[in-house]
């Protein structure tokens, strides 16, 4: 799913990279670097999908939610 290297957005921490991928007698893990904070956290390969973990949108894609989001904001001023 994942490879070592690749960044990823984790939505109980935010942004981060797979650190590794740890193979355990008890399965094969994620470890997790989210550099705010300096947190490390590992998931079992066959939980990351339950967890949330996905790779972060395309560059275009977050700018044209940007603009609707700001769009709303003027016509609702909420």
């Amino acid at each position: 799913m994942f490879q070592a290297g690749q960044k990823i957005v984790y939505p109980l921490h935010g942004a981060g990279y797979i650190e590794e991928i740890e193979g355990t007698e008890n399965g094969e893990y994620y470890i997790i670097r989210i550099p705010t904070g300096n947190v490390m956290i590992r998931i079992p390969k066959d939980g990351a999908e339950k967890s949330g973990i996905r790779l972060p949108e395309e560059r275009d894609i977050v700018e044209e939610t940007l603009v609707r989001v700001g769009r709303y904001y003027q016509i609702t001023g909420i």
